[in-house]
């Protein structure tokens, strides 16, 4: 593993750059050096286009202009000139766009690493992408490239198949993984005892390349770090209750308990392939006597609790894009508070899914259909916390209903 092997683009110093040299780190299927960053020439820019591409359709990586290589070994850092980053910064998402199709999720153009010399470093970080296998349109032609230890290939029509194909398993993969788990909340497998047995409200980030990358986190790194490690009962405006967080056979697990309470409210765990599954059992546990479903605070939670889990997210070094899943269990003949005269006729609701492609997003408006279509199966025809523009109104009306202290 490199000295940049899980760190940001954004965050890559000279410093890294230079331990890639002086540990002679060599070119890989996830790294590769070129001293200069030519995009002059059309044949200049399709072939950065091939590179770019095999990056995305193999298991992503790193691009670094401005370094000298030999057989693959970095020996100097001469940078290259750049006379205008904006424009440059334009003139590579402009091929993005333009040459290579599907277009590709979010890459991240940080800004060039000056040199003493009056040159640049450039690096471009490409995901592996969840939407390959991508293709380079050159006039007529179309071409296929991948990567391996020595560098990027062209595919050939069987291993064009063979990527369509590993492209829909990745989706299987992850549809049977939220069905298993929804399937054994109910039936309490669950990384915790003690549970509360009422009905529960489940909430999955899921990466889409966790299926590819195997155990790459390690999520007791996030001990060593202020990280605010919470389950998703927790939001400014109701903590009540302790929570503790231990490592454990499947990476690390919050939890959430009421004080003298048998029972647990809910748990956060953190699974070593980026994945996390975070589970409620207390805001729809009818505590009032109600079987009502306490929408504000709903939405409230799950806004929060996944802003709260992104920031997790981006510290492990998680790569969008990441799939936002939002269950209920055990809701069957519950009712919204906002009309109590339409019962819910399903056990279990399978709200939909939505994407996110990179950690700059607003939250509120992406998950704006979760929260539709929990008011649809109660009667109603849309969340009423929008306004006219989606711009999410409820973070006030509920510190208008409920007057305490927002506290971060």
């Amino acid at each position: 593993m490199s000295a940049i092997s899980n760190k940001p683009a954004e965050t890559i110093t000279l410093e890294d750059i230079q331990q890639l040299l002086d540990t002679a780190a060599p070119e890989s299927k996830i790294i590769e050096y070129k001293e200069k960053l030519n995009l002059e020439k059309p044949e200049d820019r399709i072939e950065f286009a091939y590179d770019v591409s095999s990056f995305a359709n193999t298991d992503g990586g790193h691009l670094i202009y401005g370094v000298a290589e030999d057989k693959g070994v970095p020996v100097d850092i001469p940078g290259f000139a750049i006379e205008n980053a904006d424009k440059l910064h334009l003139k590579i998402e402009n091929i993005f766009r333009d040459s290579i199709d599907p277009r590709l999720p979010d890459i991240s153009i940080p800004p060039p690493i000056p040199l003493e010399n009056d040159n640049f470093i450039q690096i471009l970080y490409i995901p592996p992408s969840w939407k390959s296998p991508h293709m380079v349109k050159a006039g007529n032609r179309s071409r296929f490239y991948a990567r391996n230890n020595s560098g990027k290939f062209q595919l050939d029509v069987h291993q064009i198949r063979d990527a369509f194909l590993k492209s829909e398993t990745v989706d299987k993969k992850i549809e049977k993984f939220i069905q298993d788990r929804i399937s054994g909340i109910i039936n309490d497998d669950l990384p915790i005892d003690n549970l509360n047995p009422n009905a529960k409200i489940i909430l999955h980030l899921i990466p889409t390349n966790s299926f590819s990358v195997g155990e790459k986190y390690n999520p007791a790194d996030l001990f060593t770090t202020k990280s605010k490690i919470l389950p998703l009962s927790y939001s400014r405006y109701y903590h009540n209750f302790s929570s503790s967080n231990w490592p454990n056979l499947e990476g690390m697990v919050s939890v959430a308990q009421q004080q003298d309470d048998q029972f647990r409210m809910g748990y956060l765990q953190i699974y070593r392939n980026g994945i996390f599954e975070a589970v409620d059992s207390d805001l729809l546990s009818g505590r009032y006597g109600t079987k009502g479903i306490p929408e504000m605070a709903y939405e409230l939670m799950l806004v929060e609790g996944v802003g709260r889990y992104l920031k997790l997210m981006k510290t492990l070094g998680v790569e969008p894009p990441i799939l936002i899943v939002n269950s209920l269990i055990g809701v069957k003949d519950m009712y919204l508070s906002e009309n109590r005269d339409r019962q819910i006729n399903k056990h279990i609701l399978l709200l939909p899914q939505v994407k996110i492609e990179s950690y700059d997003v607003q939250l509120p408006k992406i998950m704006k259909p979760i929260f539709d279509r929990l008011y649809n199966a109660g009667g109603i025809h849309f969340s009423p916390y929008y306004d006219e523009n989606n711009n999410w109104q409820l973070e006030d009306a509920f510190r208008g209903q409920y007057k305490r202290n927002v506290t971060d």
